[in-house]
Parts: C-alpha cells; sequence; structure tokens
C-alpha cells in the first residue's frame, strides 16, 4: 500500500467514526424523547383514572367539589375521605415533580397535567388542615418544600372544626 491509500482509509475510517457518533446520539435523542413521551402518558393515564374513581363515587365527588356543605359541618368520614384523596392527588403530583428533578419530563408537564396548582393547595383551609395533621409529613421532603413554597398558608384552627378526626397522629405511630 502507498501512502495515499493509508491517508484515504484513515480518513474513511475517521468518517465513519463520525457518522457513527452522530447516529448513536441521534438514537440517545429519539430514546430520550420516547421515555418522556412514556412518563407523559403514565402520570395522564393516572390522572384520568384518578377521576374516573370520583365519577364513579358520589361521595368523593361531593367531598371534592364540596357541592353538598360547607367544611365547617363536615363529618369524620368527609374529612378522612378528604385526607385519602388529597393523599392519592399528592402521590400523582409528587411523581410528576420526581420525574420533572430527574430530567425525564418538561417542566411544564406538570402546568399541563395540572399538578402545578398543589402550590396553591395550602390557601384551602381543608388541604391546610389535612396537610398539617399528617398528610405534610407523609411525602417526599421535596415535594412538601414544593407545595410550601407556594403562596402564605390560609392559617385556620382545625381543631374548630367539630367533627375534624384528626389529632396529629395521622401518619405516626400511635
Amino acid at each position: 500500500m502507498n501512502r495515499y491509500s493509508l491517508r484515504f482509509v484513515d480518513l474513511l475510517g475517521a468518517v465513519g467514526l463520525i457518522v457513527s457518533l452522530f447516529f448513536v446520539a441521534y438514537e440517545i435523542r429519539q430514546n430520550t424523547m420516547a421515555a418522556r413521551a412514556a412518563s407523559i402518558q403514565q402520570l395522564g393515564i393516572a390522572t384520568a383514572q384518578m377521576w374516573g374513581e370520583f365519577s364513579r363515587n358520589p361521595a368523593m365527588l361531593r367531598t371534592f367539589y364540596r357541592t353538598d356543605i360547607s367544611i365547617a359541618d363536615w363529618t369524620a368520614d368527609n374529612w378522612v375521605r378528604h385526607f385519602t384523596q388529597m393523599l392519592a392527588w399528592s402521590r400523582l403530583a409528587e411523581t410528576g415533580l420526581l420525574q420533572v428533578s430527574e430530567g425525564l419530563l418538561p417542566s411544564s408537564s406538570l402546568d399541563t397535567l395540572g399538578y402545578s396548582l398543589t402550590k396553591n393547595w395550602l390557601q384551602d383551609p381543608s388541604i391546610y388542615c389535612v396537610w398539617e395533621y399528617g398528610l405534610g409529613s407523609m411525602v417526599s421532603d421535596d415535594f412538601a418544600a414544593y407545595v410550601e413554597s407556594g403562596p402564605e398558608p390560609i392559617k385556620v384552627d382545625c381543631g374548630e372544626f367539630e367533627n375534624f378526626p384528626f389529632n396529629g397522629s395521622v401518619g405516626s405511630e400511635t
């Protein structure tokens, strides 16, 4: 082989290497996009399933939307139902926030799915009460910080609600 054919082979090898690197980068990008799409889809499905469960349970809907009674008149069952609902919503939102922090989802996905509203949760007296009496200690530190980074909470004396069943023992050993 002469010098020119060696240079040509080296050049051809370098071009092949560069093309291979571009192909690998393209495949990684495609895989990342597919993973993001799957994450958004799974979170969307879980959200839809949650609403589906609510729609099949009139008592859950009434408690969630407070259509029939004010929280001052809630029974202990209303409070427990509300706590359960908020725990479920917290887990969904917490999952979304984790996926954003891991780079799997863009931060805009929390807005798209409605979970950015969790920053306003503590503006609602009923959510403030269940948050203070256990829910806030049952979520990850990152999610708690996210919720608590919202507007100043509307603090209420949860004990003023006659049927408020929690005494700070929710989520802790009794």
